[in-house]
């Protein structure tokens, strides 16, 4: 898919705004392409190079690439979605993605083009750690930018949540016992992701795994809830905390 075709979707009476400019947020996918365009009229060069010579070769992540926009070492793992009711209403089951069982596909045949700098990238879960460490400890920002990445501007959504979302980086207060946490999640065709680093602690945990969740209408996924559930609490008791 083309780096414009998905803004096709979101253009003319297709999808409205959804709220006047300030009154509050709502994330969406058209912003990083949008950004993902600018930087490359701004550089002359594809934005998987300018991503590459300034963020992923400094920072030494060398599992890490712009599937469909870079080529992939050894390929990557298999991957599948859950294919529920939901799903299969908005976005529909192609015929190459074979149903392993009930409201499960494998969806290795298709791939992260449309994403782009939205959430295209392929990365380990080692990698990750050390994007986290980096954000947290200002390996890659200067101060003065770091500090404007990590200022939370309101509105605060939903109204009355315990969410912050920043510059790319969300804060949620509470996410396990007192703490707060910053980073992200998210989930795209086949996978689910997510990094996060306990506010005022040395700890990053991520959670990578090859099944997504994207439009099927599940509020959280199993693979979410076992990180909130399970894992995040076995590491904090093996932590002391």
């Amino acid at each position: 898919m083309g780096k414009t075709e998905t803004l096709a979707y979101c253009t003319g009476d297709l999808l409205p705004a959804t709220n006047e400019p300030g009154q509050r947020y709502s994330y969406s996918n058209t912003g990083y392409t949008l950004l993902g365009l600018i930087i490359e009229a701004v550089t002359g060069n594809d934005a998987a190079a300018e991503i590459r010579s300034r963020i992923l070769e400094p920072l030494g992540l060398e599992d890490t690439f712009l599937e469909s926009f870079e080529d992939v070492p050894g390929g990557y793992v298999h991957h599948y979605h859950y294919a529920t009711p939901s799903f299969q209403e908005v976005a529909g089951v192609h015929r190459g993605f074979p149903e392993i069982r009930p409201y499960l596909v494998e969806s290795t045949a298709g791939n992260l083009s449309p994403e782009w700098p939205a959430g295209g990238i392929v990365t380990s879960a080692t990698d990750l750690v050390r994007w986290a460490q980096a954000l947290r400890d200002g390996d890659l920002l200067g101060a003065e930018m770091r500090r404007e990445a990590l200022t939370y501007y309101p509105p605060r959504e939903p109204r009355g949540g315990r969410s912050q979302y920043m510059q790319g980086i969300s804060r949620t207060e509470g996410f396990y016992d007192e703490y707060a946490a910053l980073g992200h999640g998210g989930g795209t065709l086949g996978f689910t992701a997510g990094m996060y680093w306990l506010e005022d602690t040395d700890i990053v945990v991520v959670l990578l795994t090859n099944v997504g969740q994207m439009h099927s209408g599940l509020q959280a996924s199993p693979a979410f809830l076992f990180f909130r559930e399970v894992w995040l609490p076995a590491v904090m008791r093996y932590l002391g905390r």
